[in-house]
């Protein structure tokens, strides 16, 4: 009797041994941490910058520099403030500007003025959040950058953007006024 209660208990033993474990999700390079637990989705979480704090994408810039870019085209719109006038702008790298539809030209030390300063910022690469609520008398601006690397929009709203961008967008607003 006494075999047969042990033969009972072993082969109870090695049932319960046989079982294949859960996987569980992890982290790569974070071993043994489950994806659910709330401090691996908080230590996952991107800081995302202060609304009104340019962040330059110097990470991205190779060692040496980033080389120059200039622009092809730049689109420039303002609406809102007090006044509710948008005004629309348009710069192309030959040097024609639109501005509400009104055909001008800017000069050669305009057009060096503009790549400086896009290049100044690195506007392909900076990062930040430039709009908020949304308030009747401030401005929105977007600017958008098409140049041979591709196209880049940045949206912004008085209150919100920094002033490097500011004063990009303040020269733009002055051509041909």
């Amino acid at each position: 009797m006494r075999l047969a209660a042990c033969l009972v208990v072993l082969a109870l033993l090695s049932a319960c041994g046989t079982t294949t474990p859960t996987p569980t999700a992890t982290v790569e390079g974070t071993p043994n941490l489950a994806v659910t637990d709330e401090v691996s989705v908080i230590s996952m979480t991107i800081e995302v910058p202060i609304a009104g704090t340019l962040v330059m994408g110097l990470s991205n810039v190779p060692a040496g520099g980033r080389p120059p870019v200039e622009f092809e085209t730049i689109y420039f719109a303002r609406s809102g403030g007090i006044a509710g006038q948008p005004l629309n702008i348009e710069l192309r790298s030959d040097g024609t500007l639109i501005r509400d539809d009104e055909t001008t030209a800017v000069s050669d030390e305009t057009l060096t003025a503009m790549n400086d300063r896009l290049n100044r910022i690195d506007f392909y690469g900076l990062q930040g959040v430039f709009t908020g609520p949304v308030s009747s008398d401030a401005f929105s601006y977007d600017l958008t950058v098409a140049s041979s690397i591709g196209s880049r929009t940045v949206s912004a709203q008085d209150g919100f953007t920094p002033p490097e961008l500011i004063d990009l967008f303040n020269f733009i607003s002055q051509l041909g006024d």
